[in-house]
C-alpha cells in the first residue's frame, strides 16, 4: 500500500467500517454523524467527487489517510498499514458489503505481559515495564482467522487498546479507560502511551490523581460527565490541531480545566517528548 493507493480508497467504506451513522445523501456530497464525538446534528461531509472529507466540529478534514490517522492516532506508515489489512474497494463508484462479524477481534485471554517482543516494544518507547505491568496486559487475540498478542489497555466496558510494534488497535466496546484512586484530581491522556509515559516521568502522579485515558479524541464529551466530581482536571492532550482545539473546548466548558500541554511543547505528544527526554 502507498499513499496514492490509498487516497483512492473510498471514504464510504471506511466509515461505513467504523459504523458512522449516514444522515443525508445527493449526487455531491454525504453527511455522518461524526465518527469523532457524540451529537445529534450531521457535522462530518464526504464530497464525494474529490474523496475527501471535512468535520466542522474541528474546523479541518482531508484524505483517507488523514481520517485513519486521526481515528488511530497512528502515523501515515500505521494508517497504510491499516489501510492495507482491510477489505476497502479501491473505486470511488464501487463498495463492497462488508462482513462485520470478520472484522471483529477476539480476545482469546490476558495475563501480566512476559513475551519479550512486547517487552522490547515497551523498551523502544521508554516504557518502564513495572509500571507498564501495573496498568497493562498482554493480551492474545484472534482477528480474520489469525492470532496475534498486544500489549493491552482495558477500558471501562472491558474492551482493550491493543499496540504492539507493528499494529494498533481495540476491541469492542471501545470507550475511555479509566484509573481510579479516589482522588479530587483527573489527570486526562489521549492514550495508552501517553498515560504511561506520563507516570515514568512523575511516578508520584499516581498517588495523586485519577486518570482518566480518552483512547479516542472521539469521546472528549464523556469528559462532562466528570465535571463535578473533580476539584482539578489536568489536560495532557496532543498538540496537533485536534488536541489543541480539543483544550480549547474544554477549558472554555470549565474553569476546572487546566492545560498542561507545555511540558512537552514542541512535540506531538507525551510519549514522544517522554522518548526524546530519555534519550
Amino acid at each position: 500500500m502507498n499513499c496514492k493507493k490509498a487516497k483512492n480508497i473510498n471514504l464510504t467504506a471506511v466509515l461505513k467500517k467504523i459504523g458512522a451513522r449516514e444522515m443525508k445523501k445527493n449526487n455531491h456530497e454525504i453527511w455522518y454523524l461524526s465518527p469523532f464525538r457524540n451529537e445529534q446534528k450531521a457535522s462530518f461531509k464526504i464530497n464525494l467527487k474529490k474523496n475527501t472529507w471535512y468535520d466542522f466540529g474541528f474546523g479541518s478534514g482531508g484524505t483517507v489517510i488523514d481520517l485513519v490517522m486521526r481515528l488511530q492516532n497512528c502515523t501515515i506508515s500505521e494508517a497504510l498499514l491499516f489501510l492495507s489489512d482491510s477489505n476497502y474497494s479501491f473505486s470511488f463508484h464501487q463498495q463492497k458489503s462488508l462482513d462485520k462479524s470478520a472484522e471483529k477481534i477476539n480476545i482469546i485471554k490476558s495475563m501480566p505481559i512476559k513475551h519479550n517482543a512486547l517487552k522490547g516494544y515497551l523498551k523502544e518507547r521508554k516504557i518502564d515495564l513495572h509500571v507498564a505491568q501495573q496498568f497493562c496486559y498482554e493480551v492474545n487475540y484472534s482477528f480474520r482467522g489469525k492470532t496475534y498478542f498486544s500489549i493491552g489497555l482495558k477500558n471501562r466496558l472491558g474492551g482493550y487498546e491493543l499496540r504492539n510494534k507493528f499494529f494498533k488497535n481495540s476491541s469492542s466496546p471501545k470507550t475511555i479507560s479509566l484509573i481510579q484512586n479516589n482522588k479530587s484530581n483527573l489527570i486526562v491522556c489521549e492514550g495508552m502511551f501517553d498515560f504511561l509515559s506520563l507516570i515514568c516521568y512523575k511516578p508520584i502522579l499516581i498517588k495523586k490523581a485519577d486518570f482518566l485515558i480518552l483512547n479516542s479524541l472521539s469521546f472528549i464529551a464523556e469528559l462532562k460527565n466528570y465535571y463535578q466530581k473533580y476539584d482539578c482536571i489536568e489536560l495532557y492532550l496532543d498538540r496537533d490541531n485536534s488536541g489543541k482545539n480539543a483544550t480549547k473546548t474544554l477549558l472554555e466548558q470549565s474553569s476546572k480545566c487546566f492545560d498542561m500541554s507545555l511540558l512537552y511543547e514542541g512535540f506531538t505528544d507525551i510519549n514522544g517528548w517522554w522518548m526524546n527526554y530519555k534519550n
